[in-house]
């Protein structure tokens, strides 16, 4: 990766002394700092990531999942002439 001439200017702005670039306090070491912080950050990000979608269940994407038990119309009919039972089960589905 090339940085534009404009970038490295102002990197190099205050540069005075090998001590301005290899320092305690240098640029280099608050490039690295910055990279190993980003590279983490990323990397957290990923795991917690694919850590909560290991966790949580995945529901069908489709229309036509269905939370209550299904009975066809047949069958509900059915049902109806032979109880009362079977009446309540078919208006709730």
């Amino acid at each position: 990766m090339t940085f534009p001439p404009e970038v490295l200017d102002i990197l190099l702005k205050y540069y005075r002394s090998p001590e301005d670039l290899l320092g305690e306090d240098g640029i280099l070491k608050q490039l690295t700092k910055a990279l190993v912080e980003r590279c983490l950050d990323a990397e957290m990000t990923t795991h917690m990531e694919e850590r909560q979608a290991q966790e949580s269940p995945s529901k069908p994407k489709n229309r036509l999942w269905v939370k209550k038990p299904f009975l066809p119309t047949a069958l509900c009919a059915t049902k109806r002439h032979s109880s009362n039972s079977g009446q309540a089960n078919c208006e709730s589905a």
